[in-house]
């Protein structure tokens, strides 16, 4: 059993190998080698517990993420687990906080990439905090970015994130005071807030042909109707996941505004079994919350980089006993065969 702390996890897994383990999963998914359930979850009092199980049938091995939070606001506990199906061992643990954020940001991007046109250059972005941050990073490295906009509720963060992504990218980052005009005349518009049943952030109205919105994240709400209606192209990730849930573009089907016929998923994008932007002025939408499958990949990728560069800490072998045909009761400190 090896364990790989949030430390070790951030280091391995660079935006540049998330974007090859993502494409190769997603791949995977297209073919039926990869699957997932979606995520589900209990809630106990107000306290609750998701998880994300999925499959990688070639791999032979099966992945877990497990995270939740005491009562509302409390902070979340992510955590990853690997299972070997050749003989159902537990082989790893890992701190899943850096695979949310950098695949999260990978995803948004990897939308763009097919999504948006390929001479963008600029982007305004609503949200200041990790979603943003790991999106923006994401699509530096898709994009030959220049100019950028940031909206923020509180100002100050808008002005720090002006600051710290501007110096680490090199790029010119203004804030400003309002969504609109962080929307407004930009290329690419990035969401990543938790904005949860509020007002939504980004109005259809705003909007210019040719503009691609990528809102990564599983926030309701961001994104008003006329948004998904002036869009010709949409795209999700989990069509299953999404008809569980209320808000972006399930919210839409259920007013009956547009249809899921008319949403793709991004892993046919990948595999070009759905087709892309297909001209320059055409207004396109991808809205992702997040799958087993995506995680899956990352977690499998870096399990074996950590193992092969010896990094992590060895527990030393599966922590669970196998069963077998012993009898054992807190009465008894021997062990009984059952015959």
């Amino acid at each position: 059993m090896l364990y790989l702390n949030r430390a070790q996890v951030g280091e391995l897994l660079t935006h540049a190998r998330c974007f090859e383990y993502c494409e190769e999963i997603l791949t995977a998914q297209a073919t039926g080698e990869a699957e997932e359930v979606p995520r589900f979850r209990f809630t106990v009092d107000g306290s609750w517990l998701s998880m994300m199980p999925s499959v990688w049938r070639p791999k032979k091995i099966v992945g877990l993420r497990i995270y939740g939070a005491g009562k509302s606001g409390d902070p979340v506990r992510y955590m990853y687990h690997l299972w070997d199906m050749n003989d159902c061992s537990h082989v790893a643990m890992l701190d899943a906080i850096p695979i949310r954020d950098v695949r999260t940001g990978v995803i948004a991007a990897m939308g763009s990439k097919y999504l948006a046109r390929p001479e963008s250059e600029t982007v305004g972005i609503i949200g200041s905090g990790a979603v943003s941050r790991h999106a923006l990073l994401a699509h530096t490295s898709v994009f030959k970015l220049k100019r950028g906009k940031i909206f923020s509720r509180n100002q100050e963060h808008s002005q720090d994130f002006a600051k710290e992504m501007g110096e680490m990218l090199d790029m010119d980052i203004e804030p400003v005071e309002s969504a609109e005009q962080a929307v407004r005349g930009v290329d690419i518009v990035i969401t990543g807030t938790n904005n949860r049943g509020g007002d939504p952030l980004v109005r259809g109205e705003w909007l210019s042909p040719g503009m691609c919105v990528s809102s990564p994240g599983s926030t309701a709400g961001e994104l008003d109707d006329e948004v998904i209606t002036r869009a010709s192209k949409i795209v999700i990730d989990s069509k299953p996941q999404f008809q569980h849930r209320d808000g972006d573009v399930s919210g839409q089907v259920k007013k009956g505004l547009i249809s899921w016929d008319s949403v793709d998923e991004i892993h046919e994008l990948v595999t070009g079994q759905k087709r892309g932007r297909e001209n320059a002025d055409e207004i396109t939408v991808l809205k992702t919350e997040g799958t087993p499958i995506q995680d899956l990949g990352s977690a499998v990728r870096i399990y074996e980089l950590a193992v092969e560069q010896g990094i992590g800490h060895d527990l030393g072998g599966d922590l669970f006993e196998l069963a077998s045909g012993w009898f054992w009761t807190p009465e008894r400190d021997d062990r009984t065969k059952v015959g």
